[in-house]
């Protein structure tokens, strides 16, 4: 039978439809390639991760006592970590305590996000100097009504440590943190990073039954996008703006105000790669807390001005490093004027100090630091002052009339004193102790 012209078209339009649903062989060069042609999925869209920090409560926590190795302490209000005993004879350790802690960690890392840093802090009731504390994750789940030093869950994966002080020690948990999220969040186990040594020592941190408030444990964790890979530029100019006490200074700032009576701390950074320039104004408090404190932000500047009556005038904390401090005037700060504690490759230059508890202090791990050409008279403790740090150096520094040492090394190696000048300190010029050495060289007292 013949087909008519529409048979033809009807014809003709399925074929055209069943090669678009069909895959069209190519041959190129004698390979023969499908094609598959049809409708495209659109890929999916990453999430879009909203920068964000969260403060983690405890909860549970307990200590492990070697000599109790079967008594639960979780209800107990003090946390003991200690280094124990050796005994010289047999080599057997003894005496050592340790701590567990978990906190309520998020069920998961939000949608299109990491873990950027994470900070577990502890509440020390004093410090041990020259001692660490390290932390790692407990492998195994506890409960702090039942568990012992007998039963105490092992550790596993890496280790962080941090410095005695008093006050709130702080541990970078990033990595294990972000390990927990991976598998399991069975707390961390707390322990001296000496045990059964000379240099270890003891530590009593305060737990949540303590029930003081603002002294619980408590961990930080930062979610952010994934990182570009690229290095931060130069901070910008700093730009007028007024401040007020305790403001987080997250921007390069140049402030237009004084600040009187700070009942805590001053200013404290917020990010790196900043400059802080007090534009000449006083930064000025009650005794209490730090006029300018950085814990752990990199390539910050602080400049150009006056900082009185805190604890600390100028405090740096662990993990800070490429920092400066310079061109400031710091008075009747009651514990010292600039602290650097556990910080690395820092410049202190061309400050005037005058009636500070202490000095300068180089303390805790820190390192490859430079301070040169300060002024530092009239000081009730150390003008300069290192302790457990390593490869600094001290240049052309002037330390006059204190009430204490004019400079201090203890358990100091490597650091170098260059032309610095120490006369009329009540207990001596330079002295070196605890048998660590550093090389001095045209220094007057």
């Amino acid at each position: 039978m013949a087909r008519t012209a529409t048979d033809g078209h009807r014809a003709g339009a399925g074929l055209a439809r069943l090669r678009i649903r069909a895959a069209t062989a190519l041959a190129i060069g004698g390979v023969v390639l499908a094609v598959a042609i049809g409708p495209v999925a659109e890929p999916a869209r990453a999430a879009t991760c909203a920068p964000t920090t969260v403060t983690v409560p405890v909860v549970a926590d307990t200590w492990l006592d070697e000599n109790s190795p079967t008594s639960a302490k979780g209800g107990d209000a003090v946390l003991n970590v200690d280094a124990g005993s050796v005994n010289v004879d047999t080599g057997e350790v003894s005496g050592r305590a340790r701590a567990l802690v978990r906190f309520a960690m998020p069920a998961a890392v939000p949608d299109g996000c990491v873990v950027a840093s994470a900070r577990m802090h502890l509440f020390s009731s004093e410090e041990t100097p020259g001692t660490r504390v390290e932390v790692v994750r407990a492998a195994a789940s506890w409960s702090e009504s039942a568990v012992t030093w007998g039963t105490q869950p092992a550790a596993v994966g890496s280790i962080s440590r941090s410095w005695s002080r008093e006050g709130f020690m702080h541990w970078n948990v990033t990595s294990q943190v972000g390990a927990m999220f991976g598998s399991a969040n069975r707390g961390f186990l707390v322990r001296d990073a000496a045990e059964g040594a000379e240099t270890g020592g003891g530590h009593g941190f305060f737990s949540r039954e303590k029930g003081d408030g603002g002294t619980e444990p408590f961990l930080t964790i930062r979610f952010a996008p994934p990182g570009s890979g690229t290095t931060p530029g130069p901070p910008l100019p700093p730009q007028p703006s007024a401040v007020r006490c305790g403001q987080v200074i997250v921007a390069s700032t140049l402030l237009t105000n004084n600040l009187t009576d700070c009942p805590g701390d001053g200013l404290v950074i917020g990010a790196p790669s900043i400059i802080l320039d007090l534009g000449g104004h006083t930064v000025d408090g009650t005794g209490l807390g730090s006029g300018i404190r950085n814990e752990g932000h990199a390539s910050v500047t602080v400049r150009n001005g006056t900082v009185r009556e805190f604890d600390h005038g100028v405090q740096l904390g662990p993990e800070t490093t490429l920092n400066r401090v310079e061109l400031l005037t710091l008075r009747a700060n009651q514990v010292a004027a600039i602290e650097l504690f556990d910080v690395s490759a820092t410049e202190v230059r061309m400050n005037v100090l005058d009636g500070n508890g202490g000095g300068i202090e180089l303390v805790s791990g820190t390192r490859t630091s430079v301070v040169e050409g300060n002024a530092v008279t009239d000081n009730g403790g150390a003008g300069l002052f290192l302790r457990d740090a390593t490869g600094n150096r001290l240049a052309g520094n002037g330390v006059e009339g204190g009430g204490d040492l004019g400079i201090g090394l203890e358990r100091a190696t490597g650091n170098t004193l260059v032309g610095n000048a120490s006369s009329g300190n009540s207990d001596g010029g330079i002295q070196v102790m605890a048998g660590r050495t550093a090389t001095a060289s045209r220094a007057t007292s």
